[in-house]
């Protein structure tokens, strides 16, 4: 089922290939057009947000600002919410790990921003 669902979402963006030795790895000759056009240093701020999420597809979706960072960590805690919703929460251990999660999720994504932007100046030229 897992499989199929990245299907679909994979479906005319050619991110996803068979699994290679990480992340920065699969950057090179293939088609991953999406991450062959990041630099080194964007693609290292993708690799430790997919490892804080434990998703790419979560992530991707956070990069191209199309999840919050409020809700990829809902998404990728979905499992550890049902437990706190049936079993209760346990204060000082899982508001810390939500609290830690999000800062470095955010950390993460903001390198990726910032290394990904691109700025231009224009100078005027004075005339005398």
């Amino acid at each position: 089922m897992w499989r199929s669902c990245l299907r679909l979402w994979d479906e005319g963006r050619r991110l996803l290939n068979r699994p290679r030795g990480g992340l920065i790895a699969s950057v090179g000759p293939g088609p991953n057009p999406r991450l062959q056009a990041r630099a080194y240093a964007p693609l290292t701020g993708i690799e430790f947000v997919v490892t804080q999420l434990k998703s790419m597809v979560l992530t991707l979706g956070l990069i191209d600002l199309r999840l919050t960072v409020e809700q990829a960590v809902l998404l990728s805690r979905l499992e550890e919410e049902y437990q706190i919703q049936k079993w209760g929460n346990i204060e000082w251990a899982h508001d810390y790990e939500l609290q830690e999660l999000r800062a470095r999720t955010a950390a993460g994504a903001l390198f990726v921003h910032l290394c990904s932007e691109s700025t231009t100046v224009k100078h005027k030229l004075l005339r005398e």
